[in-house]
């Protein structure tokens, strides 16, 4: 199973795009959980909250197949008996997107908090490969903000600084990345173009 997760600053189309990689290699896709957690807490997110989506996306990277996240193309759930999709992911390799995930939890947790559980401190690069996150794509923040509940940090300062952020964090892993840029279909065409690319590659 390949693992692929969609990082990039705020109202970069990080959603749109998981999705639609999902549906062109016809893999599955797990959906950003912050999203759903802060949207079911209408309070500004603390410390703890930060945490617990930190722990929900680790499990997730863990046991992908087992997630009651996993979404396939045809807009079915893990948690159901399938054909199709469902079946050619416990029979045979497949590619999983992730929405967002743990490079996203531990930038978020840096700059508003300062701080981070310590197992995320302690050789974090490790502990990405481990859980098995093969290839980024790091989304530039080249598309119009979007407002948004959920959202914050819309400037294009802020997007930027993000932007660079998650950069550094990526390349600490020392997993290879490829980074989106474009408008429309234009992007997800490049998406496109560079998991193609990473996919060709000999895999460790």
């Amino acid at each position: 199973m390949i693992t692929i997760s969609i990082i990039g600053p705020e109202s970069t189309g990080k959603s749109v795009l998981t999705e639609a990689l999902a549906v062109h290699y016809r893999g599955a896709w797990i959906p950003e959980y912050a999203r759903e957690y802060v949207t079911l807490h209408s309070s500004e997110p603390t410390y703890e909250d930060v945490c617990n989506i930190l722990n929900h996306d680790r499990s997730d990277l863990l046991q992908p197949a087992s997630s009651g996240n996993l979404l396939f193309p045809n807009g079915s759930s893990s948690s159901l008996i399938l054909p199709g999709a469902a079946m050619r992911l416990l029979e045979e390799p497949t590619i999983v997107f992730f929405d967002a995930g743990l490079v996203i939890d531990k930038v978020w947790l840096d700059v508003v908090f300062g701080r981070r559980p310590d197992w995320l401190t302690d050789a974090f690069g490790t502990i990405v490969e481990a859980l098995r996150t093969d290839y980024y794509l790091l989304l530039e923040p080249d598309i119009a903000w979007v407002d948004d509940p959920a959202r914050s940090n819309g400037s294009d300062e802020a997007r930027s600084h993000l932007f660079q952020l998650y950069l550094q964090e990526i390349l600490q892993t020392g997993r290879p990345y490829g980074i989106v840029s474009g408008i429309g279909p234009a992007r997800t065409t490049n998406a496109i173009r560079l998991v193609d690319t990473f996919l060709k590659q000999p895999f460790d």
